[in-house]
């Protein structure tokens, strides 16, 4: 079943991934008139960009706060709501990765929703409230009475944190031509080279921090599968599973509040770079 999933979704990805390569063409005439940065001074401008700085900041805490306790999550569901059930286990993980991934569909239509009648900040504003709900009801759905009802929680994090992703990038497309209009350089590149580090840096910090985290609740896996989860260890387990994202969130919400390109802002930026373009090719 691995090996079938594996080479599908492969397909896929190759198939679209050439779909932009192919039909979405860069302005070869505007970026050649262009004047070239050295990558120091290029890095040192894209640094100085304060509107990169609230979102690569948002976005550092957003992800290893959801990451942060990666570990915890699958030994919590195995011991304490599966009471050792590889089987059941299994089971659980396959539906939630089925919910989360058929609801994360409905998460970028409702937030484009909002970006277009509100704001991309508000967009995502907007999402890290649910999620951060989703994320804090997980204290009362992670139950071995229930075992599936933590779906309904998932189900609400999911719900918006998709979009979130989206808006986040939709806003590194604003903030390219905001940096535009005020050096008259593109910079994309830069831009995205800074965020894809960023986020593999936190993907490997928090790998080797969610490590140190189980160890600090107490849990030892030859204890569990003998005897069960302890109640202590199943409680600090649960604390740091539930509130250390939910923190996350939280001060995401606050760093993305001070971000400053408004969509009337963006609009105006746009015109602007229209006019400015339109004169250059005259």
């Amino acid at each position: 079943g691995s090996i079938v999933v594996t080479v599908v979704m492969s397909l896929v990805i190759i198939v679209c991934g050439f779909l932009p390569a192919i039909f979405c063409k860069e302005k070869l005439e505007h970026s050649q008139a262009t004047e070239k940065l050295n990558l120091w001074v290029a890095t040192k401008a894209t640094f100085e960009n304060k509107p990169f700085l609230i979102v690569i900041l948002g976005f550092f805490i957003v992800l290893s706060g959801s990451l942060a306790v990666g570990s915890i999550g699958g030994f919590l569901n195995l011991y304490l709501v599966c009471n050792g059930n590889e089987s059941m286990n299994g089971n659980l993980a396959g539906w939630t990765l089925t919910v989360m991934s058929l609801v994360s569909y409905i998460s970028m239509f409702m937030l484009t929703f909002v970006s277009r009648l509100k704001g991309k900040r508000e967009a995502f504003m907007t999402g890290m409230v649910i999620t951060t709900i989703g994320q804090l009801s997980l204290w009362f759905t992670i139950d071995p009475r229930w075992p599936y009802l933590q779906l309904v929680s998932l189900g609400f994090w999911a719900l918006a944190m998709q979009g979130c992703w989206l808006m986040l990038d939709s806003m590194l497309s604003d903030i390219c031509d905001d940096d535009e209009r005020e050096t008259g350089h593109r910079r994309e590149g830069m831009f995205g080279a800074v965020r894809g580090f960023i986020q593999k840096a936190s993907q490997a910090l928090m790998a080797m921090i969610s490590g140190f985290m189980l160890k600090f609740t107490g849990f030892d896996a030859e204890v569990a599968k003998a005897g069960g989860l302890d109640p202590s260890v199943a409680m600090r387990m649960k604390l740091l599973y539930v509130l250390i994202p939910a923190a996350g969130f939280l001060l995401g919400l606050v760093v993305f509040y001070f971000y400053p390109i408004s969509r009337e802002r963006a609009a105006e930026t746009l015109r602007i770079l229209d006019e400015r373009n339109a004169k250059t090719k005259a």
